[in-house]
């Protein structure tokens, strides 16, 4: 499989994006792509780190006189003659063209669709059109099931929410031995992203400062192209309790070490609810603003507003307050560590190497192929009822379930081959749900790729549904990974997942 992945970074775009992508593209390269990057060579870039990863990076005309806007100045069709030239050399074709960028929308997409197999886009914003096979938006959404409705194609497949936050694997790993925090502030990290434009890594030291205490110490994190960060590095040089790091590769290890974080919105966000570090968190860009009032209204973050409106001496209150009540910051930690469990590189790599799936309503002759499937021996060893069923039963159980409007029953198709079934009894706003494959179709991952689309297909037309439950038999191991996979979790001998 071949990749092309376009994406920027700069000192006016950051490098978040480069962040996600980087770490996308080693899972889908674990997996055994071939993954290649297209970027300009924008004023604060990090191009150098990318292809020092070990990749091949396509690098676009420079702009004479860049501009603070997504493209540096360039307009978007010269943007996609440009990533279209290079598409065309690409030996043996673009698999997945993947395109993380802000500047980037429906005319760039039309223009490239005919040089790719299939496009993925990752937005956070949901504000314009796109042409696309695969919709990625990690952010939380409180309307996630509407969000895209009008702006992606009708067979375009949405994978939202942070179940599918693009964290590197050192934070999975953390999350396994992350010790329980007590509330007790004695380690603060802070982190403002890799570019920081507007310095409020330095308001966070002055706040810090002004406070006077000598019960914790911070470890600051700055991008290398951080224009700050000589003055940072001072900071952290002369005053007793402030440790900087540059361009590190142990956040994962700060954060799981840390009491209590001050930082950006982001990315950051999910990497720290994967840990539960609770954190105060300060809005650096509008398309961060969303997410930020999502989390405070769930009580997951201490969302303190645009970091343009909050001072250096109100900053210095909040953590003056919050280090008062470590009850209520242990809560906030657990809260966070609700929504991610760090396995959402794993769900979009699936994504990305899964046929091409379509989940369809059974109808009347579908009964016969429902009949073989079922009887199965693989399926009759994973059932609750493990003796064959009859015809005769096996006929009047379809024809009432067809007439059920709480039975929802699917055949999923495997590019356009039949691979299993998927069945939900809906009692108001839980689903209990079923699933078997079809027999030789068994571990190649369809059993996840199917619960996901089925995950996909309730989110979008049965918006009651708020829960869905698994009955699993214990030593059913393969079943269970599926599950967890798909995101679900395990509850008392059942699994269950939130939508």
């Amino acid at each position: 499989m071949r990749i092309l992945i376009r994406v920027d970074s700069s000192r006016f775009i950051g490098t978040g994006h480069v962040a996600r992508t980087s770490a996308l593209a080693e899972e889908l390269r674990r997996r055994g792509a071939v993954v290649e990057f297209v970027c300009r060579p924008l004023s604060g870039s990090i191009l150098d780190a990318i292809a020092g990863a070990g990749y091949t990076v396509h690098r676009l005309p420079a702009i004479e006189r860049e501009n603070n806007s997504w493209l540096g100045g360039v307009e978007p069709s010269t943007d996609a003659e440009e990533t279209a030239a290079i598409a065309a050399r690409i030996e043996g074709g673009v698999d997945w063209l993947i395109v993380d960028h802000y500047g980037i929308g429906l005319g760039w997409e039309r223009h490239l669709r005919p040089l790719v197999r299939r496009i993925a886009v990752i937005s956070d914003l949901g504000d314009r059109e796109h042409d696309c096979d695969l919709l990625i938006d990690t952010n939380l959404q409180s309307d996630a099931a509407t969000r895209y409705d009008g702006l992606v194609p009708e067979g375009c497949r949405r994978l939202q929410g942070p179940a599918y936050a693009m964290l590197r694997p050192e934070f999975a790993g953390e999350r396994a031995n992350v010790r329980q925090r007590d509330g007790r502030v004695r380690r603060i990290l802070i982190f403002f992203g890799g570019v920081d434009a507007s310095n409020e890594t330095a308001k966070a030291l002055r706040a810090i400062q002004s406070l006077g205490r000598s019960d914790h110490q911070s470890d600051v994190v700055v991008g290398a192209t951080n224009p700050n960060r000589e003055a940072i590095e001072e900071f952290c040089r002369t005053h007793a309790g402030f440790m900087c790091h540059v361009q590190t590769g142990r956040m994962a290890e700060l954060m799981a070490a840390a009491d209590l974080s001050v930082g950006a919105g982001g990315a950051a966000t999910w990497e720290r609810c994967a840990l539960g570090l609770p954190a105060i968190v300060l809005a650096v860009a509008d398309n961060q603003k969303p997410a930020c009032e999502a989390m405070a209204s769930q009580g997951r973050t201490l969302y303190l507003g645009d970091c343009g409106e909050v001072s250096e001496a109100a900053l210095a209150r909040v953590l003056a307050g919050v280090m008062e009540t470590p009850q209520w910051l242990r809560l906030l930690g657990e809260r966070s560590a609700e929504l991610v469990d760090g396995q959402g590189l794993s769900r979009l790599g699936a994504a990305f190497f899964a046929p091409r799936l379509i989940l369809r309503p059974t109808g009347p002759g579908d009964c016969s192929i429902l009949y073989n499937w079922r009887n199965a021996p693989e399926v009759i060893a994973a059932s609750h009822s493990p003796e064959p069923i009859s015809w005769e039963a096996h006929e009047t159980w379809f024809a009432r379930s067809l007439e059920n409007p709480s039975r929802l029953i699917f055949i999923a198709e495997a590019d356009g081959q039949p691979a299993g079934a998927l069945r939900y009894d809906v009692d108001k706003d839980e689903a209990l749900v079923s699933i078997y494959l079809a027999p030789g179709r068994h571990g190649r991952g369809l059993g996840t790729a199917i619960l996901l689309a089925g995950s996909d297909w309730l989110k979008k037309n049965r918006t009651a549904v708020k829960h869905i439950r698994a009955e699993i038999l214990a030593g059913n191991v393969s079943s269970q990974k599926a599950f967890l996979k798909a995101g679900y979790r395990e509850e008392f001998a059942t699994y269950k997942k939130i939508l």
